[in-house]
């Protein structure tokens, strides 16, 4: 066997028919390392030698080579006379080693911290940006599946063997799934990406111990849980729930869903709380605050608050004192303004139930409810009287059972139209609630200097009013004694 690249030397005598005179050549049978391939190398002793291709087959032979043997082209070579070109006498079947398989994540897998430079060129040590986020549906991983190998098969003929690839599968982990095909994992939530050893875990609640330089600024795509304070000058948004278990100082909160703090907030004239929901605090104080629905607090100090429904103070102090409370529905309160005169505006804002009132796309709804509401009870009556026409002979043939069942089905789906129907009419009836309904209400003392906005109508209190409510009745504000009805505090 002929190893690394290994030559074989052959000194040929060749004594053509008719000539005196022996004429000497020399070729080699030169080995790949790998042992894949014979090369063949001519070097004349003379000119006008010819070698015959038989010679090199049976030196091929001889050092073992019986693989891969590529006559055809050793003959056309032979008969040419092209020696001065290498030749490859032979060639083998190289190995294909199967590749391992590997997973791709598309998102950063290591825990670091960058750093962004601001246009001043100082380093804003806020925006940090240390949360993993993924939005539902986006893609954390794919799979590249391992590949087989193939055995080669050297020119000596013996068998080359192959490695075959490594196999892996997609990490599990809580709220992701699969593609059909198992090569890519989605997130099946919005939330904080957890990677460990196995799985990718998408918790929908990212909690903190606080809120300050180590952690930054925080935005996410789920619920946001602080067990302690946020610091003055932080972000926090959440794309669902904020929820605070210490204190805000001046800092700035952004929920989709509902913010509440446990200890309250002191905004240092800076800070904010903006919600799609409701915002509820221990207490709000220096702060402008807008919510979608309602504004919940034993004590709002110096705020500019705006809630899209109603404005309740509960709890042991129930107050507002100093700055200015809108809200769409009502406002509640136990003591508005203080003795000391300070002025505190207090407005229901009457621009959603103008809207909804005036609307006459809204009445045209209403009158078309109302008569496909009565062209259906008139549709009931007529099969009624189907039914009680031919209950008596449904037993009398097969087609007669057959066209009852068919009428009380009917029935039954056209009671279901009129049900949702009339359940249509309850929701716009709902949202169409009397200008009366839109009030504030306080169990204790509305103090002097308090500025009262409802609708289009102003009214400054002069002297103090107790145990009263305030609406507009579409002339003027009107102040009555509370009603047991008005005593409800929970946010309508």
């Amino acid at each position: 066997m002929i190893n690394n690249a290994e030559t074989s030397d052959v000194i040929k005598t060749n004594n053509t028919q008719g000539d005196s005179e022996e004429k000497n050549y020399i070729f080699n049978i030169i080995v790949s390392a790998n042992k894949l391939q014979a090369f063949l190398r001519v070097v004349f002793c003379e000119k006008g030698v010819k070698i015959d291709s038989k010679e090199v087959l049976n030196e091929i032979k001889e050092q073992g080579i019986k693989y891969g043997i590529k006559e055809a082209e050793i003959d056309a070579y032979c008969k040419k006379g092209e020696y001065f070109r290498e030749l490859i006498v032979a060639e083998g079947v190289p190995v294909v080693h199967g590749t391992d398989a590997k997973i791709e994540y598309h998102f950063k897998t290591e825990n670091t911290v960058e750093f962004k430079e601001k246009a001043d060129g100082t380093v804003d040590f806020k925006n940090i940006n240390n949360i993993l986020s993924i939005e539902k549906d986006g893609l954390l991983c794919t799979l590249t599946p391992e590949t087989e190998g193939k055995n080669g098969i050297d020119i000596f003929g013996n068998e080359i063997l192959c490695k075959q690839g490594k196999t892996l599968e997609l990490p599990n982990g809580k709220n992701t799934y699969r593609s059909p095909d198992n090569l890519k994992l989605f997130a099946a939530a919005d939330g904080a990406i957890y990677l460990n050893a196995r799985n990718i875990d998408i918790n929908t609640v990212y909690t903190v111990k606080s809120v300050d330089h180590t952690t930054g600024n925080i935005d996410f795509s789920g619920t946001v849980v602080v067990q302690g304070d946020v610091r003055a000058g932080f972000v926090v948004k959440a794309k669902d729930d904020i929820v605070i278990r210490g204190m805000v100082e001046g800092a700035m909160l952004e929920a989709g869903k509902d913010i509440t703090i446990s200890n309250g907030m002191n905004g240092r004239d800076v800070g904010s709380l903006t919600a799609g929901g409701t915002i509820t605090s221990k207490y709000l104080e220096n702060s402008t605050i807008k919510a979608g629905k309602n504004v919940l607090s034993d004590a709002i100090i110096n705020c500019n608050v705006f809630a899209g429904e109603s404005i309740v103070l509960k709890g042991s102090r129930g107050t507002i004192i100093g700055g200015e409370c809108v809200a769409c529905e009502s406002i509640r309160a136990k003591t508005i303004g203080t003795k000391n005169n300070i002025q505190s505006k207090i407005e229901i804002n009457l621009e959603k139930y103008t809207e909804l009132h005036n609307n006459e796309k809204n009445q045209n709804i209403m009158k078309k409810i109302n008569a496909e509401i009565k062209s259906k009870e008139k549709e009931i009556s007529e099969l009624n009287d189907k039914i009680n026409f031919i209950a008596p002979f449904i037993k009398k043939s097969p087609e007669n059972e057959r066209l009852y069942k068919l009428l009380i089905i009917k029935k039954s789906e056209t009671s279901r139209a009129i049900n949702e129907l009339k359940t249509s009419i309850l929701e716009l009836d709902h949202d169409n609630k009397k200008i009366t309904d839109h009030k504030i209400v306080c169990s204790g003392i509305i103090y002097a200097n308090t500025r009262i906005t409802i609708g289009w109508l102003r009214l400054a209190v002069r002297e103090d009013l107790s145990y009263s409510k305030l609406y507009n009745d579409g002339n003027d504000i009107q102040i009555s004694p509370l009603l047991p009805s008005d005593m409800d505090l929970e946010a309508r």
